[in-house]
């Protein structure tokens, strides 16, 4: 049944295992209370991605719910600067130069969107989870149990949405006609397109950053505009690698708040006619007002 994010956002979540696998690994969540739709796909096998992925999603709500608790610096600096645009794998984050004869405080400009500080926050604090069990579980750094994460949370700070990702799960949106991939693939066939394809073809499930391997996570975060009738999709990688944009964008295209279900559930079938190599999770959320 669909859920309404403050009475904005029409929301329904799918999660299948798939025709391969045997165990599902992926996670999601659409939280009402938080205002936050959320996908993570589990990586790991027999290493227990379906915990890390789990954990994930677990971690992101706890913070989200109680930002304060956790002893990270909630206070805004001016030397922290946040792009309005998702930025590529490498880390964007700068610092800024000041000027020691400036006596005037940082603008309003100057000081980074709390909302999409927090939403940093909350996904480093989430990675910490799953690194530190990966550490109790004598794990080397860069193995382990990992899991992507993507998703739309629609804040008390901020009246755009704010989506954030980390791995190859991903955001799409359609909006009149216009069918685009919101977020970037950490992964690194994203980087040897984006490089101009040069040298030899990489492996498609590389990722250049994941959830829990590594100490340190940068996320993409960005503030994104929503208006009435947008159709956002947040799905792991086993709806993107098996059904194409084309047919994606065919059926966000056709949603209403009365079929949203049924398109979720045309959506894993999909995936599963074509193959159904992997996991399939989705949410779709539509804003109405």
């Amino acid at each position: 049944m669909a859920q309404k994010l403050g009475n904005r956002i029409c929301v329904v979540g799918r999660s299948d295992v798939g025709r391969v696998r045997t165990l599902n690994e992926d996670s999601f969540a659409v939280d009402g209370s938080l205002r936050l739709m959320v996908v993570s796909d589990g990586m790991g096998g027999h290493d227990h991605g379906e915990v890390a992925s789990r954990e994930v999603i677990a971690a992101l709500r706890e913070y989200l719910m109680s930002p304060g608790t956790f002893g990270r610096k909630q206070t805004i600096r001016s030397d922290d600067t946040y792009p309005d645009e998702a930025p590529t794998v490498v880390n964007t984050i700068a610092t800024a130069e000041t000027d020691d004869e400036e006596e005037d405080g940082p603008t309003q400009d100057d000081v980074p969107n709390p909302a999409v500080t927090l939403v940093r926050h909350a996904v480093e604090y989430a990675n910490s989870k799953v690194f530190e069990e990966n550490q109790k579980r004598k794990y080397p750094e860069g193995t382990g149990m990992g899991a992507t994460v993507a998703g739309l949370w629609l804040s008390n700070y901020e009246d755009r949405l704010v989506v954030f990702h980390v791995g190859d799960s991903r955001v799409y949106r359609f909006r009149e006609g216009d069918f685009s991939q919101v977020t970037r693939d950490h992964s690194m066939i994203q980087q040897w397109r984006d490089f101009g394809e040069r040298g030899a073809q990489p492996s498609q499930n590389i990722l250049t950053q994941a959830m829990g391997p590594a100490a340190n996570v940068v996320p993409d975060v960005a503030l994104v505009d929503d208006q009435a009738g947008d159709c956002y999709l947040i799905c792991s990688d086993g709806l993107s690698n098996m059904v194409d944009d084309a047919v994606l964008a065919e059926k966000l295209g056709k949603a209403t708040e009365e079929n949203l279900e049924e398109i979720g559930d045309e959506l894993i079938e999909l995936a599963k006619h074509n193959g159904g190599k992997d996991n399939i999770t989705l949410i779709l959320g539509l804003v109405v007002a």
